[in-house]
């Protein structure tokens, strides 16, 4: 009998000691990032205020079809940051900045969104395949996307190039990544813009 209430002494003692170390282990919060516009045009030499552009959709690569922030460790190796997430779909957070960026620099003040609605008539389309976007082995941000406009109104293909694009990450951290990763779609956003001028 005292052998039964050793044993069984034993492993209450072994229960409270997991639960107690369990209750010492906090997870860590994680952390969530916004990309954002930075287009600053102060030349209004090319307005075009009453095109309407649809931007989108957007397609991403499979690896970058995640939550987490990823960055390159080797170049054939990613590296997750479990708790670096983006704050939404990253698709759609590209989305937004790229058409802000669009807005300023062309001076054009309706772009939309896809998915917009099948009833308005858009002027152009520029659709976008982004098949690399993060930090690789060199501390760098590169964006490689090829990327099209559609002249919506003739139907027909206007405009089509792969951008290959590399900003420097200033820094060690997320948020110098996530900084170089707004440089690269300003870029961009520049060379869409600059073939519409160039159009011109």
């Amino acid at each position: 009998m005292n052998k039964i209430s050793l044993n069984s002494l034993s492993v209450c003692f072994l229960i409270f000691i997991f639960f107690s170390s369990g209750c010492s282990f906090v997870s860590k919060p994680a952390n969530f990032y916004l990309l954002t516009p930075i287009a600053d045009n102060n030349d209004k030499s090319f307005t075009k205020e009453n095109w309407i552009i649809g931007v989108g959709p957007i397609a991403l690569t499979e690896h970058l079809q995640r939550k987490q922030i990823i960055s390159h460790a080797h170049i054939n190796q990613l590296k997750i940051e479990e708790f670096e997430r983006w704050a939404g779909e990253l698709d759609n957070n590209i989305s937004s900045v790229i058409s802000e960026n669009l807005g300023t620099l062309m001076n054009t003040k309706v772009i939309l969104i896809y998915p917009w609605n099948e009833t308005i008539n858009l002027d152009y389309q520029v659709e976008i395949n982004i098949r690399y976007f993060s930090v690789d082995e060199n501390n760098n941000v590169k964006l490689i996307a090829v990327w099209s406009i559609l002249d919506t109104k003739n139907n027909k293909l206007f405009y089509i190039k792969r951008s290959e694009i590399i900003s420097p990450v200033m820094g060690h951290t997320i948020n110098d990544q996530i900084n170089a990763q707004n440089q690269a779609l300003l870029e961009l956003s520049k060379n869409i813009a600059n073939q519409f001028v160039n159009e011109e």
